[in-house]
This record gives C-alpha cells, structure tokens and sequence, in this order.
C-alpha cells in the first residue's frame, strides 16, 4: 500500500534526466540528450551547489551541447589543478597539529578514494574536515589561529557536529567558479561522530572509530583516517544526520553507492563490517545503505541486504512509503523525515522535543543558508532590501504552514495503514529503486 506515486514528480525534469543517468543499473543518458540550453543552465548550477558537477563530467553521453561539453572539461581540468591545493592545505595543517602532538583523522573529502569516488583529483571539495579529541579541540584552534586562521562568526553552529568554520582568505575573492584552483579551503574541527545533542539518541559504539583509526597513503600524501569499515560507517551515519536535519545531500548517497556497487561481492569485507560493529549500529546504517541502493540502482552484498531485512517494523515501513520523498526534500520543503526521526527515539520527552522543533521552529532559515540557496537554484544578491526581507519571511511563513498541513496529514495517513489497517512494507531484494521522470518519458 503506498500514499504517492514513487516517481518523483517535484524533481525538475532536467535533475530527474542527470538521476537517471548516474544509475549504476539500467542508466539512461536520453533525458540529459532531449535538454533545451535554458534546462541545461539550471543542471549545471544545481550541479555547482550539489556536488554533481564532477560525476556528471565523467558520464559518457553521445550528443552534449559543444558548449556543455567544454564547461564539463573545463570543470575537471581546473579540478585537478585545485586537488593540489587541497593537498598543500592538509600538508600545512597536518604538519601544524602535529608539531602540538595534537592527533587527528580526516573525514570526507578526499579520503573517499578510492573507495567511494574513483580518483580524489575527481571530487569536488571545498574544506577540510579533521576530527580532533574534544578535549584537544581548543588547542587545535590556537594552532590554527597561529597560521593565519579566522573562525567564522557570521553563521550560527549550535546544531553543527564541528567548531566555527575557519577561514583563511587571504587576498582571494570570489570569481563565480567553484573549481577555481586558487581558491582557499576552509577547515572545520569536529569533536564528535555522531552529535546527540541534535540527534536526541546516543550511538555510544561511534567512540571506537577514533582508535581504529589507520594511516594511508593517498596520492602523494599521507593522512590519518578512519579504518574502512567505520569510514563506511562514518558516511551512512553522516547521511542518516543530514536527514534528520532535513539537510539532504544527494551526493553523499550517490558516494555510498558507488561503494556498495564495487563492493557487492566483497564477502571478507562484509564479514568484517559485521564483526566490527554491532547489531545496533549495523541498524542505524541500514536506513542510509536502504537508500543508496534505491536511489542509484546500486547491487549490494547479501549481508547488506540482511540488515535491511532486519530493520524495525515501522523504519522499514517508512523507508518504504516515503523513501522516494528524500530526493523530493531537495527541492521542495518536505518534513516527512520527522516520522523516521520519532521511531528512532527512547522517550516520549524526547518524540515530543523533536515534534516541537519540527512544527514551531525558534527561527527561519537566512535567505543566504546552503539548503535554501539550493532550493532556489539561485545565489542571493550581496545585499537584501527591507522590502524583500519581508516577503521572503511572509514566503516561508506560508511555505512553512503548507508544508506542516502536508506533513501532518501524510503521517496520519500512514498511522491509519500501519495501526488500523495493519499495513506491512517488506524491504526485500526485489524492492525496485526509485524511479526518477526522463524528459520524453511518462
């Protein structure tokens, strides 16, 4: 039984062609072929702020505007030239910490390589994420004050997993190109993996990654990081707290994909995964490992599949009801998530503080705040007149109470199947992915 159709009709067609196509079974590149110059635009700016650019430039597509074609090389060319940027930047701070004895692992970013992105020089990154002990996080900062970094004060991080962004701009200004090779990193500190402060449960199993931690050799460069199978943990945890936030980043599931995809025959390292963590954690991964296989087609171990069959009840109903809602959350305000968030949590106090944020919020998103730039497709103007601050708060406010009518009346929908009418998803192999609209196509 399903309330909506799994095709995701709020998607604009030229994002659902560029899904399509980054499908690791059963890709079609003929939307992205039938697109207008207009519809190619706004696809390439929603790539910019999504992190898409790059893994749409590796797509072999017969038929690319000649002028699509060169941003795309162009992209990637200045990509690479930036990756070494990115490795200057990490040596400078890696060398810094360590003359304080401060340790550290990095998250992300490039330590993706190979293992969820083919070649680090191919992925987009704009900071550097070290996870430091929180007892050694203010000494960091002063070392990194002491090489010319400025924490950012400009932004509120009360709900962040990390300290104040630092920054470093030196005499660089912005040019409108993301790949930009001169362009400076910016470095955030975390102090925890799993943040419960936000979250409102605790993952106490998550402090073991920090002594797993192992030491690689990526490019040229060598960099403390999390052991492979807590580093995939790493990222199905990191997905499951953007979702809770509502603060979804698809690449993130397209990166885990790629893993599960190139990894699906790996039984010595899923044998591991499953004696490393625990059956708890493996629970609260499964919901992200659930979603990169729907989302991008992806095969997946039988071991994987395992623990999607062991999911509770209600998360598997969930996942199977209002899954395809997470790429819909990208363009249209979607709450659905505070359904999955209430099942995850111990106490009713708890369920009735993560109700409450969700529909009386303290405040409205900044018009500048990364999730709404992305749901505009649009960069803001420098400088905001009183008249158009009014309007967008009047916007959201109105956008705010539809979108909490819409989820209220979602989620009684789904009580009523589950409770009354003892309604059962089951989250087998043969579940198929979500299907995304190709222009051409009905």
């Amino acid at each position: 039984m399903t309330y909506f159709s799994p095709v995701a009709p709020r998607i604009p067609v030229e994002v659902s062609s560029l899904l399509a196509a980054l499908q690791f079974s059963g890709a079609t590149s003929i939307g992205l072929q039938s697109l207008s110059g207009d519809q190619w635009l706004s696809l390439l700016h929603f790539c910019e702020l999504s992190h898409f650019t790059l893994p749409l430039a590796q797509l072999k597509i017969a038929g690319l505007p000649e002028w699509v074609k060169e941003k795309l090389e162009q992209n990637l060319t200045d990509n690479y030239l930036r990756f070494e940027r990115v490795k200057s930047t990490y040596r400078e701070a890696s060398d810094a910490l360590q003359e304080s004895d401060i340790e550290h692992v990095v998250l992300k970013g490039f330590t993706q390589a190979p293992y969820c992105v083919p070649d680090a020089r191919a992925r987009q990154q704009s900071d550097l994420d070290f996870y430091i002990l929180p007892d050694r996080t203010s000494q960091a900062r002063e070392v990194l004050r002491s090489i010319g970094y400025e924490e950012d004060d400009k932004q509120n991080y009360s709900a962040a997993d990390h300290k104040p962004t630092m920054l470093r701009l030196g005499n660089w200004t912005w040019r409108g190109n993301h790949f930009d090779p001169e362009m400076p990193l910016s470095i955030e500190l975390h102090f925890c993996f799993w943040n419960e402060k936000t979250s409102l449960f605790t993952i106490p199993e998550v402090e073991q990654f920090w002594l797993r931690k192992v030491k690689r050799q990526i490019d040229d460069m060598e960099a403390s990081t999390l052991s492979t199978v807590d580093q995939v943990g790493h990222i199905t945890l990191h997905i499951l707290r953007n979702l809770l936030a509502r603060d979804i980043a698809i690449h993130h599931i397209y990166e885990l994909a790629y893993f599960l995809h190139n990894h699906s025959e790996d039984v010595v390292f899923w044998s591991e995964w499953k004696q490393t963590h625990s059956a708890s954690l493996r629970e609260k991964e499964a919901i992200a490992l659930y979603l990169a296989r729907c989302c991008f087609s992806c095969r997946i171990s039988v071991q994987v599949q395992e623990e999607i069959d062991r999911l509770p009840a209600v998360q598997a109903d969930w996942l199977s009801h209002f899954g395809p809602s997470v790429c819909d959350a990208v363009f249209i305000e979607n709450k659905d998530i505070v359904w999955l968030h209430l099942s995850l949590l111990p106490t009713g106090r708890k369920m009735f503080a993560v109700l409450r944020r969700t529909f009386l919020p303290n405040r409205i998103p900044s018009a500048r705040s990364p999730a709404v730039v992305l749901n505009e497709r649009k960069i803001p103007p420098r400088k905001i007149s009183t008249l158009d601050s009014i309007r967008y708060v009047v916007m959201r406010t109105a956008s705010y109470i539809r979108t909490s009518c819409r989820t209220m009346r979602r989620g009684f929908a789904w009580y009523v199947a589950r409770y009354w009418l003892r309604g059962r998803s089951q989250l087998s192999a043969e579940t198929p992915p979500f299907r995304y609209r190709v222009a051409g196509t009905r």
